[in-house]
């Protein structure tokens, strides 16, 4: 079994869904226009998926439909990000580089990653930030496909720095830490029943991403006018420089569905 052959007609093609019944599981492709439906028996794609984590990590996203991860940062960080793309705490100061932290502490003791939300910002994060702050801030939309490329991205059900992780032994980077993030049930609570499938249960779940973000993996930066509005001459000009769209929006500074639940 070649599991290169499966993994490489997806990518020459666009993976617009996933079936299954008793015997296989079938990948529908979109190429040229047709959609070539691609059979794989159940045991060949368990092992495909087990020994292939790209793989796994690829059919995941889509059946999910995850195409956006979230990160937020302050305004002055913009500029550089736009240069060198986001850098985790440890690089940014390993290279003499000069930011504003959201986040000082980091209790979740991981200097070396960047915290990333999952189609969402964690909105109750993020609000009490910028309240207690009182800094101006922006959302970055990323391609999800970082979560492909990146060498060692770690997936938190829940808040990374939850005293939970500091007495487990669970593979933070293994497809089922992925899985638990969307669980029905997680350690901090139960899942809304009307949250859209690509939003994790949980409206702190983090995937921590290794090292840096480069720039062409930022699809989109938001603001808020009411928040920016001194400041959307200079988000647009940076922004047009490197060729990223630039949104005036309030739907990211704003919360999810669940609020009530996660009060």
């Amino acid at each position: 079994m070649d599991e290169s052959f499966y993994f490489n007609d997806c990518k020459e093609g666009s993976l617009i869904n996933i079936t299954r019944d008793n015997n296989y599981v079938y990948l529908h492709v979109m190429k040229d226009s047709t959609i070539n439906k691609i059979p794989i028996s159940i045991s060949n794609y368990n092992i495909i998926v087990k020994e292939n984590l790209s793989l796994a990590k690829y059919f995941l996203l889509h059946m999910r439909k995850i195409k956006t991860l979230t990160h937020f940062t302050s305004i002055e960080n913009l500029d550089s990000i736009l240069e060198y793309g986001i850098l985790s705490k440890k690089l940014l100061i390993d290279n003499g580089l000069k930011f504003t932290e959201s986040d000082p502490y980091r209790f979740d003791n991981l200097p070396t990653h960047i915290s990333t939300s999952v189609s969402f910002p964690n909105y109750r994060m993020f609000y009490s930030k910028r309240m207690s702050l009182l800094k101006r801030y922006v959302v970055l939309e990323i391609k999800s496909s970082q979560i492909l490329r990146n060498s060692n991205p770690l997936f938190f059900e829940t808040d990374a720095a939850n005293s939970y992780y500091q007495n487990t032994n669970q593979d933070l980077s293994s497809i089922e830490s992925f899985n638990q993030m969307f669980k029905q049930k997680v350690i901090t609570g139960e899942r809304y029943p009307f949250l859209p499938d690509n939003y994790p249960t949980d409206p702190q779940a983090e995937i921590m991403l290794k090292d840096k973000i480069d720039v062409s993996s930022i699809r989109s930066i938001h603001y808020d006018v009411d928040e920016l509005s001194q400041n959307v001459d200079i988000i647009n000009s940076l922004a047009r420089n490197v060729n990223i769209d630039c949104v005036q929006s309030h739907r990211y500074f704003n919360y999810r569905e669940d609020f009530n639940q996660w009060r």
